[in-house]
């Protein structure tokens, strides 16, 4: 994803283009694209992506992102039925990691495990990405020594920071506040010109029980236009801050609530 910087001129750049050819699928996915991570312009974003597909039905960023619009709105059973769809055009779709986070956001714990059960092995990001899903799901069920064994299985895998600050997170809700620290220290110094980890910083907060970190760190990421925002309507991870009114008063400035 562009630094926040880089959307303005994203969306100039798909303006003028659109203005020269209003049948450009490309141009109406980089505007959509803009109007989602940047704008939070849902609707609009909406429109974007499926004038982009009535262009150029078999394009899969456009279908993903439209997918992801359907989510982050929280409508998790259009969502799904979207990716359903989208696997019958598609066999290359990875169809069961999708699903498995899908149906963990709806709160169909059981049959999200065993999508992601069924999840092609070969492929290492529906291993590593579904693993700590699972582990997320084993938490919701309140089986914190299920939830920590998955994360052994896949700990030696985990390079990228925002797996890591999952890790954190499932270390901190089962209970493991010492583990959680130390992956908390760890993600701070990495988040900044490379990375950012506002939201997921903020979730590991939210397990340690620190809600006033936990603000902080999603105020940051309101400001700095942190991709996880986006998917505050849905994260369970949040879950705990749902009714405090500083929560709704952030989700009305993103505009998923009114």
């Amino acid at each position: 994803m562009p630094p926040k910087e880089a959307w303005p001129k994203s969306e100039e750049a798909a303006v003028k283009a659109l203005a020269i050819d209003d049948t450009l699928s490309e141009a109406h996915n980089s505007l959509g694209s803009v109007q989602l991570w940047y704008d939070w312009d849902w609707p609009r974003a909406e429109r974007e992506f499926k004038r982009a597909i009535e262009l150029n039905p078999e394009y899969p960023e456009a279908q993903s992102w439209y997918g992801r619009v359907l989510e982050m709105t929280g409508r998790l059973d259009q969502a799904i039925a979207e990716a359903k769809s989208r696997a019958d055009l598609d066999p290359t779709y990875p169809l069961n990691g999708r699903l498995a986070h899908l149906l963990y956001e709806v709160g169909h714990y059981d049959e999200a495990i065993e999508a992601y059960r069924r999840g092609p092995a070969r492929d290492p990001n529906i291993i590593l990405g579904g693993g700590l899903v699972v582990a997320d799901i084993y938490l919701k069920q309140a089986k914190y020594d299920d939830a920590l064994a998955e994360v052994l299985k896949l700990r030696s895998q985990i390079k990228d920071p925002r797996a890591l600050a999952n890790v954190g997170y499932i270390y901190a809700a089962a209970g493991k506040k010492d583990e959680a620290i130390k992956i908390l220290s760890e993600v701070e110094e990495l988040t900044g010109e490379h990375y950012n980890l506002d939201t997921q910083i903020a979730a590991i907060y939210t397990a340690l029980g620190d809600k006033d970190q936990a603000f902080a760190w999603l105020e940051k990421a309101y400001a700095d236009h942190d991709h996880g925002v986006a998917d505050l309507k849905v994260n369970p991870q949040f879950d705990t801050l749902r009714s405090d009114p500083k929560f709704t008063d952030l989700l009305r400035r993103v505009r998923l609530a009114s």
